[in-house]
């Protein structure tokens, strides 16, 4: 993390030319203000340290549309806080809606009493209060006689734990972040999730307990959070306290990173229980789905760990699959005391994408033969128990609609039961 520290310096050279001759540093700024920080981060903090503490940094585009969604409030001047902020792209997308004077020292003044933010780390602490100078200087147009203090910038941009109480979320009335995604240990007393949980839920409730009523929320976070069903009850607990304007699905987070987001926007409410707020587009309660027609299940077989006892059967495995076809036996054998499935039912993969064609790879098994089902597989059983219905499933599975269906209510890589059996039947048909 010190080798961040040189490019801190490279940001203090520049504002300190920019400050004083305002014009003469353009390019350097515009860089400065817009991916820099990002490609630096790759560049000086290693890998295993930016996944060890969450360090993905938002990037301008995302950064952007986030922002978008407060541009009133802050030109209304609202109070922003970004609990963690890391270099600070999200507070620089919020300042292009801030006013700003005909002098430099008082934007600056203006800016500094709108715009907070914290983080752990004290490098990038520098950087947001040095990359908010530059984007001030840029924005006047103006410069200053006297050198400006780089040091005393921004002083409501601090080094601190967005997971400790801060009374600076509590007078915040626009709170925007982009929490860490990594796994970490669930508090104690956390009434949604045991053992490992991901970070940004816990980062999110804990804002949210701070947050004064009819305060903003714009979150940007994993997919798994609006769509997985381990965080049913997360939704549940912070549904009692919000009042969500909008969910927006988004793409991958970036190119080196594996994990699709969404944003959040919410208002702070006062406390109800048993209140929920959907997350995803919920299917019609007149619409018939996949579940009409079949069992949903995840294969029962965990390979690892499940003991080779009991009875030798086919074993049916994602990676040995043909796709698209239908099969009456399989090569691959192992013992199993657990739950046989009989033939005819549908095995889809439970790993796929949203860029790929097909997000639900089917493969029928058709016979009589009872087997074994990796949890890597999601068993789908006719209730009619006919393969005609297996057939029509698969052609379901085939349409365009299918895939559409899924990309709208999990863009994770792991597909849930929910989401397979609330896919449309009829409409899916028809496609």
């Amino acid at each position: 993390m010190l080798q961040y520290a040189r490019y801190v310096d490279e940001l203090k050279a520049i504002f300190s030319l920019a400050s004083l001759k305002n014009g003469s540093c353009n390019s350097q700024i515009e860089a400065a203000t817009n991916g820099e920080a990002k490609l630096n981060v790759c560049k000086f903090v290693p890998i295993d340290v930016r996944r060890q503490y969450g360090i993905f940094f938002t990037g301008h585009d995302i950064a952007d549309k986030a922002a978008q969604y407060v541009r009133k409030q802050i030109a209304a001047g609202a109070r922003v806080i970004d609990p963690t902020c890391g270099a600070g792209d999200l507070l620089l997308a919020c300042s292009n809606y801030l006013p700003v004077s005909t002098g430099l020292r008082t934007s600056l003044s203006q800016w500094e009493q709108k715009l907070y933010g914290m983080d752990i780390h004290p490098r990038f602490v520098d950087a947001t209060r040095l990359r908010l100078a530059l984007k001030c200087i840029a924005r006047t147009g103006n410069s200053v006689r006297t050198p400006l203090d780089s040091e005393n910038l921004f002083p409501g941009v601090s080094v601190a734990n967005a997971l400790d109480t801060n009374e600076l979320l509590s007078e915040a009335d626009v709170v925007i972040a982009n929490p860490p995604f990594y796994a970490m240990a669930s508090p104690r007393g956390t009434p949604w999730g045991l053992g490992k949980v991901n970070s940004s839920a816990v980062f999110i409730s804990k804002f949210l307990q701070q947050m004064k009523i009819g305060a903003t929320l714009v979150a940007i976070i994993p997919d798994v959070l609006r769509s997985g069903s381990r965080y049913d009850q997360w939704r549940r607990s912070i549904s009692e306290s919000i009042d969500v304007k909008t969910v927006i699905p988004l793409e991958r987070f970036d190119d080196a990173t594996d994990v699709h987001v969404f944003i959040l926007v919410a208002t702070k409410t006062k406390r109800t229980i048993g209140k929920w707020v959907p997350f995803i587009e919920e299917t019609r309660a007149s619409e018939q789905t996949i579940q009409n027609y079949f069992a949903v299940s995840v294969g029962p077989v965990v390979d690892y760990r499940e003991p080779k006892l009991g009875s030798w059967m086919p074993y049916l495995r994602a990676r040995n699959l043909p796709t698209w076809e239908t099969i009456r036996d399989s090569t691959t054998r192992r013992r199993f005391r657990g739950r046989a499935i009989k033939a005819p039912f549908v095995v889809v993969r439970r790993t796929s994408r949203p860029e790929d064609r097909f997000r639900a790879v089917g493969t029928i098994v058709a016979g009589n033969g009872e087997y074994a089902v990796e949890n890597h597989l999601i068993i789908l059983q006719p209730k009619d128990a006919k393969i005609g219905s297996c057939n029509a499933l698969l052609e379901i599975l085939k349409g365009k609609n299918a895939s559409d269906f899924l990309n709208s209510v999990i863009r994770c890589r792991h597909l849930t039961v929910s989401a397979v059996q609330s896919i449309p039947w009829k409409s899916t048909l028809s496609a």
